[in-house]
Parts: C-alpha cells; sequence; structure tokens
C-alpha cells in the first residue's frame, strides 16, 4: 500500500543509537529518504549529533529535531545521569544552527533540589545560547520542572526522604515540593504565568483559532515579557526578597495584564 506522505516524525527519543553503528544506521536511512522527498523530525541526544551525519540528513529531508540538553550546568547533567556536558550542548546546538535547524530542546529549569544560584546558571545559559527567542519554546523552558519517573535514582531517593507526592491516576510518575524556599516561588509564579500564556494560546497554537494581526511582533513581545518576569523575580530572590503569597499573586496579575494588552 502506498501513501502519499510528505512529513514524518521519528517518535523515537534517541534516533541516533549508541556510537558509530548508531551514526552509520541514521545514513543508511538517509539513502533510503533522500529520494522520497519527505521531510522528517527526530529526537536525539546533544551527544550524538555529528555534523557530517546532521549534513547528510538535512540533505535528506530533516527539518527539525528535539534535544533534551535538561540543564546549563555540569552538575546538574551528572546528577540526572545524561552522561552529556554543557560544551556538548554548546556544541550541539551550533551543529544544529550551522545547518539550518532551529533548535527545540528539552529542559528543567527546576529540580526539587536546585537553589537560586542554579536556576541563574541555567537562565543565563539559556540567554547565551540564544534559546529564548521563540515564544512557544520559552514558554515551557522558564517553568518546566523534573518530572520524577518510577524506577530512577531521583525517585527512589524521593520516597526514601519521605518527600514523593504519587498520584492515585498516575503511579508512574510522581512530584516533591521544592527543598528552596525561593526556588519554590520563582517556580510557583513562573507556572502561573506560563500557564495563563498557555491556556490563552491554546486554540490559536493548535489550529482551532485564527492567530492576531502582526503575530509574529505580538508573540515577540510576549516572550521578551516573560523573560523579564522570570529576570526581575530571580533577581529580587538574588538579593533576599521574600515574596508574601500577596505579592506573588499580584506580580503573576500584572504579567497577564500586560500579555492581554498585547494581544488585544
Amino acid at each position: 500500500m502506498k501513501h502519499n506522505m510528505e512529513y514524518f516524525y521519528f517518535t523515537d527519543p534517541n534516533f541516533f543509537g549508541p556510537g558509530k553503528k548508531g551514526q552509520e544506521r541514521a545514513l543508511r536511512l538517509a539513502s533510503l529518504l533522500k529520494s522520497r522527498n519527505i521531510r522528517f523530525v527526530i529526537e536525539a541526544r546533544a551527544n550524538d549529533l555529528n555534523e557530517q551525519t546532521i549534513a547528510i540528513l538535512v540533505e535528506a529531508g530533516l527539518r527539525h529535531i528535539l534535544i533534551g540538553l535538561e540543564s546549563g550546568k555540569d552538575e546538574s547533567l551528572q546528577r540526572l545521569k545524561k552522561m552529556t556536558t554543557v560544551a556538548q550542548n554548546k556544541k550541539a546546538l551550533q551543529i544544529l544552527r550551522k545547518h539550518g535547524i532551529k533548535p527545540n530542546v528539552g529542559f528543567i529549569m527546576f529540580e526539587p533540589d536546585s537553589t537560586v544560584e542554579d536556576i541563574r546558571i541555567n537562565f543565563e545559559f539559556l540567554k547565551r545560547n540564544r534559546l529564548l527567542q521563540n515564544l512557544e519554546i520559552t514558554v515551557n523552558m522558564l517553568y518546566h520542572h523534573q518530572i520524577i519517573l518510577q524506577g530512577t535514582k531521583a525517585y527512589k531517593m524521593l520516597q526514601e526522604e519521605g518527600r514523593l507526592e504519587i498520584f492515585p491516576s498516575a503511579t508512574y510518575e510522581a512530584s516533591t515540593a521544592y527543598a528552596n524556599p525561593q526556588v519554590a516561588a520563582l517556580a510557583c509564579t513562573m507556572r502561573d504565568i506560563t500557564n495563563f500564556i498557555f491556556s490563552r494560546l491554546e486554540k490559536i497554537w493548535s489550529g482551532k483559532a485564527a492567530e492576531p494581526e502582526d503575530a509574529p511582533e505580538k508573540y515577540a513581545k510576549i516572550n521578551e515579557l516573560l523573560a523579564e518576569s522570570f529576570d526581575t523575580v530571580l533577581t529580587a530572590l538574588e538579593a533576599g526578597k521574600i515574596f508574601t503569597d500577596e505579592e506573588k499573586t499580584a506580580f503573576v496579575r500584572k504579567a497577564e495584564k500586560e500579555v492581554e494588552e498585547v494581544l488585544n
């Protein structure tokens, strides 16, 4: 049976697989796809992005890659068992951009034991590597927390410490409170702001409603507002500010109002 397919998403989170064999497999696949005029998307690890292989895949139709960078701090990458480094993350971004691929990245801004210093390092990494310039990506990265999956070291450790919150409807994953109250304040604030943006734009991004006029300009303004909000709260926390619940609510409402003013 033949299908008139022009766009394909490989859902394997580790498209290449390990080592030389993984690169050879990807090259063989590229040779099969090249003549079929198919555009495709893959997911991959940062340390598997070989420049020569990426160039050939792009020629064969590769248009997007999701890579899980996860952190801008080597100690966090080690703790998360990523077996990658910040230098490898940076190199992966350079390879993608060189070959015309706009990076789409996975990132864990907030870990259960993150400090304010950790958050600043992550934020500066994202800014330095130009990863906060697209609203659909920024709105994810400036809140995204670590999902605690069953079977992982984090799950076992937090369970042993009595910090794990397990939901009956999804026993394979859990959540936990942040150890640092300042980090919790920032995470809570950004969660509320980003949830509002997702809610406000859900119909547009899902294709159920038309985009507003001058959409790129409006999205750019919201993107800037979001990054500025993050930096404002983070800077205040670094200076020792303790936010009351009322102050957090007021800050979120102000951000929501500004988003509405941009869209209307």
